[in-house]
């Protein structure tokens, strides 16, 4: 089974209905945050500590804070908004890879080892023990929550815009007409569903995320969604056809709908679209592959087609995944 994190930036909470989709797409939530013992002046107004502060406390043990202090802030903030969309990309790759490191290695800790000796570069509070001993010992619960778990990180992106920020060449290529180079595993998308309401409001969103919560949190939805993530892996290395992908992926589908409606929500629908190497060069054909023959090709399952992104460029540490949600009338696909 994988167990999937998101990493977000010091920004993620401030769009509407924070958090809400996430918490469904994600095991866990990894959030930059201001160190419990840094003075609050530390963190720029524009941020809204006191938002952040709120909705980390109702996601729990779902979040795990990166402490964000001043000197990492310098390190690293200036590459996350650097003009070059290229120095963006490789910088939330490189973040994204680096946790990943630091929380398998936590997680995969030798009992017989100091805490403090687990080499951790952005999953530390280097300014403090205590605090760093909390976020050691929230890292090892993770593990044994879910025993045996791969662990995978990807860049979390709360919409598409965010995504074409750093991607903005995300649908932009022209039709080949090539269709037999197309790999049916490398952009990836599926519909699921979010509590809804006609209410606005950091009041009514921290409701629906409540609501979220409490199937996230369930055994029943984390296994369901570890096995689905393990799904595409295996399709990916399988390389299984276009057919047997959306057979199994509406049973899926029809599986996830069940419990969905089980919870008796006003829902609103959202399109959630993985993409793979998106960081080594570009989207390539994403858009013409959507346009041209993604309903065709995968029909009901809202599986969208998917191209083998160009890889050459980038290490292959770097070539991390990004999830965002609500792309799909973006993008032109119907």
């Amino acid at each position: 089974m994988i167990e999937l994190w998101g990493t977000f930036s010091v920004r993620d909470h401030l769009v509407d209905r924070a958090f809400v989709a996430d918490v469904l797409l994600y095991d866990r939530l990894v959030i930059p945050t201001l160190p419990e013992d840094a003075p609050e002046t530390d963190w720029p107004p524009e941020w809204n500590l006191k938002k952040q502060k709120a909705l980390l406390g109702d996601l729990g043990e779902l979040a795990i804070p990166i402490p964000w202090d001043k000197d990492r802030r310098d390190a690293w903030q200036k590459r996350f908004d650097d003009t070059r969309v290229e120095e963006r990309r490789l910088s939330r790759a490189s973040a994204t890879t680096t946790i990943k490191c630091d929380a398998t290695a936590a997680r995969n800790w030798n009992s017989d080892e100091q805490a403090f000796w687990c080499t951790r570069q952005l999953l530390r509070d280097c300014a403090n023990e205590v605090e760093d001993n909390k976020l050691f010992r929230k890292l090892r619960v993770t593990n044994r929550a879910r025993p045996g778990s791969d662990l995978e990180a990807v860049s979390a992106y709360p919409s598409y815009d965010a995504f074409a920020h750093d991607v903005p060449q995300a649908g932009s290529a022209k039709p080949t007409g090539d269709k037999q180079s197309l790999n049916p595993t490398t952009v990836f998308g599926w519909k699921f569903f979010v509590p809804d309401s006609a209410e606005r409001g950091e009041d009514e969103d921290r409701k629906l995320l409540e609501k979220t919560l409490k199937l996230a949190r369930t055994t029943e939805f984390a296994e369901m969604r570890g096995n689905f993530y393990l799904w595409w892996s295996d399709v990916v290395e399988s390389g299984l056809s276009a057919a047997e992908a959306k057979a199994d992926m509406e049973k899926r589908i029809a599986e996830y709908q069940k419990l969905i409606n089980g919870q008796k929500w006003k829902t609103a629908a959202r399109y959630a679209i993985r993409v793979a190497d998106a960081f080594s060069g570009g989207l390539g054909l994403v858009n013409e592959v959507a346009a041209a023959g993604a309903e065709a090709f995968l029909g009901s399952a809202d599986i969208l087609a998917e191209e083998r992104l160009k890889g050459e460029n980038a290490p292959a540490r770097l070539k991390v995944a990004a999830i965002f949600h609500d792309a799909r009338a973006r993008l032109g696909w119907k």
